[in-house]
């Protein structure tokens, strides 16, 4: 078991927040109250839990509607929540390969208002790609988003279809 107290860095004073932090190693396997609360915790059904407020709180929360109720909420709000962290990092990361290819909005815009002019006039893709000195396997998107979406060409929607 190990207690955590929080210091100032600068004068080396305890900083009493209110707060007690206490860790414990969860394999410790001794036969004193800690051991048996850590046991306790292993246990998944309420009637082999011995600490009987943590017997009530598993049996409340695994066996009874409510309980199951807001366990469910509680997991689908953390799963949400989860799920954005990911999706922000994942942005991040596409915002900075972008960056790392030197590609911005802009010029993706003007490589597809090139594209289209370029498919309007009958070039194929290869032709396209020479024109642009780009190669056909980084402007296959382009010109593919380019040709379906014939006859309107909006390079704003075409755009977007890309993000997807």
């Amino acid at each position: 078991m190990y207690h955590i107290n929080r210091h100032i860095e600068e004068t080396g004073e305890l900083f009493s927040d209110g707060s007690h932090i206490i860790y414990v190693n969860g394999k410790y396997k001794g036969d004193d109250e800690v051991g048996r609360l850590i046991r306790d915790f292993h246990q998944s059904k309420a009637e082999k839990i011995e600490n009987k407020a943590l017997a009530d709180g598993v049996k409340h929360f695994k066996e009874t509607k409510g309980g199951r109720k807001l366990m469910c909420e509680a997991v689908e709000k953390y799963a949400q929540e989860v799920a954005e962290e990911r999706e922000k990092k994942a942005e991040k990361r596409g915002e900075k390969r972008g960056e790392k290819r030197g590609i911005s909005r802009g010029e993706i815009l003007k490589i597809i208002k090139i594209t289209v002019k370029k498919v309007q006039k009958g070039y194929t893709m290869e032709a396209v790609a020479e024109d642009l000195e780009e190669s056909v396997d980084t402007l296959r998107p382009i010109y593919e988003a380019v040709e379906k979406a014939a006859p309107d060409y909006d390079a704003e929607k075409i755009y977007e279809s890309l993000d997807k």
